[in-house]
């Protein structure tokens, strides 16, 4: 599932993706492929790809997610910490996605 505006029976996930650490510990956006698995099935996931800036934007049912990801730049294959988070019909969530490597 690409970038999308939601539905009146979705609610949209938005936010940003960075790269923390390294040799001189900046956090700086990054780009990556994201996935959003229903935290009570795993028959159904969700993807989005970030724009060059780490920025998304993608409409999802109500419910709980597990967002997981893959750096697509800088450190191509990094993965990101996965993280739990919850969808609301008409509602907005934000986050921010990190991977950090050493």
């Amino acid at each position: 599932m690409g970038a999308c505006a939601s539905s009146p029976s979705t609610g949209t996930l938005v936010g940003h993706v960075y790269t923390m650490g390294g040799r001189d510990a900046k956090v700086q956006p990054a780009a990556a492929k994201l996935t959003a698995t229903p935290i009570d099935s795993t028959t159904v996931s969700y993807t989005v790809e970030t724009a060059s800036d780490g920025s998304f934007s993608v409409g999802l049912p109500p419910g709980g997610y597990k967002l997981t990801g893959s750096l697509t730049t800088q450190i191509t294959g990094g993965q990101t910490s996965p993280q739990d988070v919850y969808i609301s019909t008409g509602k907005t969530t934000t986050v921010e996605v990190y991977a950090i490597y050493p």
